[in-house]
């Protein structure tokens, strides 16, 4: 990672994420945690959000909560048999780590699916406001190793500012298997710190060590006193069913700074292109509901512009906090830059279906070929907006695919490409300052990256996200009315204009793209698509109306005649 042509905050962020830098943060929470005192109680009598659930397979695991109609008997209750260690470790008086342990997990393989819920993890007091500039999220171990993947895949572990949970949405009336919320917010991914399955980086990155996310010091979210923030995870045995016995547990940390005035207050954006439609491949309503890809067996490409709500800089772009499934990622571009000016205005790009992935072969294109056009078109865009107000349009950063071969081993764990969390190239300039409602857009390049060795049978259900860190202007000036801790964009088409932000509950431009969509309740389906279903309908209503017409009027026509003929014999 190359951090020498940037400065200020950036340049602290860049040497923050470098392979030395997060090594050694990784080591100082693990010398911080060897001196924890322990305070162990059986888990049931935590908080009332505390769970601990199995399904043993994936299909039980689907039956389970990807249904509209869940089944409700194949779910292991483990909390009974566990318990849940805290500690504090203070390193000043205004400043220390808040750590969770939560465990047994005995597994065997199979690919079954663990559950995991903690309420109040911060466990605070504070009198102001804390800032959290650091998390750690893991399975363990019980000396507190982190496990790698494999054995185990950590499919997500997200610190939430609202309460989340799969194995309660099953039993929660009207949610229909989706998760669970406290809060009056219907969508799951207000996450502030999150960790999924290739979270953890090459061993020439930093490995299990990038399951830490940290900031540089003096940066970190604020929350206000007393604030409860809430960990929901799933995690999965990916070896051979059958496996020795595997004995670990849940790790999750907190580093919390108390009243600091001397904190910059830094948000997260997590961004996602939900155009996800695979031709001819349909979409559940879960995939609907959760904004999940489903790509062919073939090269594609998605993209999606979003406008940011608040003027501010970026200090901060991908690694650690972007998402894909890698075994079928070959990278993603982020510009500073709209949809238009990057040149997908343009055909063969302009005729793509609002909600349908982008299929190169369609049109005898290559990623490379794609990429090429790109440049070419943010070139004469920089060309026509000299001198005008707005992003300057170029490529701010760039990212390859992200996979690591692992042979068997004797535990059980299967040869084959685990994920990883891509390297990210950003220009010296990245650092952008930006004003409201300037557009960021990403691009995704699609397609399966070892084919002779998939992981995973297709379609296969997959995120297109990009993560930043930013400093918004009002904040940075002491003003805190509009903070958010993160930011949680979505666009269901491509263009900025349907760009959506579920914690603020709206479309980022109002005017421009609410008078087409005002609840995102209708299925994450973008109103052309509901138009078209409704047209499609009435069409087909129509057509069996008119062949029923036909067929009475036949059949009337039919023994009408016979009647008569009967009449005159």
């Amino acid at each position: 990672m190359q951090c020498d042509g940037f400065s200020g905050a950036q340049k602290a962020f860049c040497l923050r994420h470098s392979p030395g830098a997060v090594t050694r943060a990784f080591r100082t929470y693990q010398d911080l945690r060897s001196s924890c005192d322990w305070f162990t109680r059986p888990a049931v009598q935590r908080e009332k959000h505390t769970s601990s659930s199995r399904w043993a397979t994936t299909a039980m695991h689907e039956r389970g909560v990807l249904s509209n109609t869940p089944n409700l008997t194949e779910i292991e209750d483990l909390l009974p048999s566990q318990n849940i260690s805290s500690c504090k470790v203070a390193i000043a008086e205004d400043e220390y780590w808040q750590i969770h342990r939560l465990g047994p997990f005995n597994t065997v393989g199979g690919y079954d699916w663990i559950e995991v819920n903690l309420d109040d993890v911060l466990e605070t007091t504070a009198e102001t406001h804390v800032h959290v500039g650091a998390s750690y999220m893991a399975p363990v171990d019980a000396a507190g190793a982190a496990i790698e993947h494999p054995p185990l895949h950590v499919h997500h572990m997200h610190f939430t500012e609202s309460f989340q949970s799969y194995t309660d949405a099953l039993g929660a009336q009207g949610q229909e298997s989706y998760y669970y919320q406290t809060s009056g917010h219907s969508h799951a991914d207000d996450f502030t710190f999150h960790i999924h399955g290739d979270s953890a980086c090459s061993e020439e990155n930093g490995g299990v060590g990038c399951y830490l996310l940290g900031m540089p010091r003096g940066y970190g979210f604020r929350f206000p006193a007393g604030k409860e923030l809430f960990f929901n995870a799933e995690i999965n045995d990916v070896r051979r069913r059958g496996s020795p016995v595997l004995s670990w547990y849940v790790e999750i940390g907190a580093h919390i700074f108390v009243n600091s005035s001397s904190m910059t207050a830094v948000s997260k954006l997590f961004a996602c292109g939900e155009i996800g439609v695979a031709p001819g491949v349909p979409r559940s309503p879960a995939d609907l509901r959760q904004g999940l890809a489903t790509l062919p067996a073939e090269d594609t490409l998605v993209w999606a512009g979003f406008p940011m709500h608040l003027a501010g800089r970026f200090v901060h772009f991908g690694q650690g906090i972007s998402h894909a499934h890698q075994a079928y990622s070959k990278g993603y571009w982020i510009l500073a830059a709209t949809p238009e000016q990057a040149g997908f205005h343009a055909k063969p790009y302009s005729d793509n279906l609002q909600n349908e992935q982008f299929v190169l072969s369609r049109y005898g294109l290559t990623h490379e070929a794609v990429k090429a056009h790109i440049l070419r078109s943010l070139r004469a865009a920089r060309e026509s907006s000299r001198g005008a107000a707005g992003l300057t349009p170029r490529v701010l950063c760039t990212a390859g695919g992200g996979l690591e071969y692992e042979p068997s081993s004797d535990d059980g764990s299967i040869a084959g490409y685990y994920d990883r969390m891509p390297p990210l190239s950003c220009a010296n300039d990245s650092a952008v300052h930006y004003a409201q409602f300037d557009v960021i857009t990403m691009v995704y390049f699609f397609g399966p990256v070892h084919p002779e060795n998939p992981p995973m049978e297709l379609p296969y259900r997959m995120h297109a996200c990009i993560g930043a860190y930013m400093v918004d202007d009002r904040s940075a000036a002491g003003d805190f009315s509009a903070y958010m801790a993160n930011y949680r964009y979505v666009n269901w088409w491509h263009e900025p204009e349907f760009a959506y932000n579920y914690w603020i509950d709206n479309m980022i431009l109002d005017d421009a793209g609410a008078r087409f969509f005002r609840s995102r309740l209708w299925l994450n389906a973008h109103p052309d698509q509901l138009l078209y279903i409704a047209v499609t309908l009435l069409v087909y209503a129509l057509i069996a109306l008119l062949g029923s017409c036909c067929v009475v009027r036949c059949l009337r026509k039919c023994f009408g005649s016979s009647s008569k003929k009967k009449t005159l014999l």
